[in-house]
């Protein structure tokens, strides 16, 4: 049996068949869908995910932004992570794109990104 990949775009790439799916993948894609839902959206799971307002909030405070993050992130993934730091915001228009450092509890580290739009600032 063969697992398939995920492109750059952490979406699953499904024209390659020769790499299985690691546990760090996984692990990403588990973050990346918990930091794109918004929190109460899920209907049978009214506490999963962020809350998009405060993002949209903070996205100019990268301070703000990351004891936002770490508290979300270190509450959702209590027995995975230890810490998360946003290390930079870019800005593109109306797109901001957000970079998180993350600290797992057995001292490995991850990046991850996460895209927000930014209308009206």
């Amino acid at each position: 049996m063969v697992d398939f990949e995920l492109d750059d775009q952490r979406d699953s790439n499904y024209d390659r068949s020769d790499r299985d799916i690691t546990s760090t993948d996984e692990f990403i894609q588990r973050v990346l869908i918990f930091l794109n839902t918004n929190i109460g959206e899920i209907p049978w799971n009214l506490d999963f995910g962020i809350d998009q307002n405060q993002v949209f909030l903070d996205i100019k405070d990268q301070a703000a932004l990351s004891v936002d993050f770490n508290e979300w992130l270190t509450v959702q993934f209590e027995d995975e992570i230890a810490s998360a730091t946003v290390t930079k915001v870019d800005y593109n228009q109306r797109k901001a794109t957000i970079y998180i450092a993350i600290t797992m509890l057995d001292g490995s580290k991850l990046n991850i990104t996460k895209e927000a739009t930014i209308d009206g600032i």
